[in-house]
């Protein structure tokens, strides 16, 4: 099965978050906004600060990874939710 890698940037760090697979970019985003609006994560502290990243696949069959260049897919603070 081929998974999807993204990372979390934090531009005040300035440092790319460990990378993490998902299955789709739709779990990805599910995942980035539970993040911006769990009052408990760092992320939704300061979510202007996090933009998470796809870096590529990865395949679990053949363990083969193909990688692109950081394509941006959200910025935290557009992901939380008012109300």
């Amino acid at each position: 099965m081929k998974t999807k890698i993204y990372t979390i940037y934090d531009s005040k760090a300035q440092v790319y978050n460990k990378p993490f697979h998902q299955v789709n970019e739709a779990v990805a985003l599910r995942t980035a906004t539970d993040l911006a609006n769990d009052p408990n994560s760092e992320i939704a502290k300061n979510p202007q600060d996090y933009t998470m990243f796809y870096l590529g696949n990865y395949d679990d069959e053949t363990a083969q990874y193909e990688l692109c260049e950081p394509k941006s897919v959200c910025k935290f603070h557009e992901l939380v939710q008012h109300g």
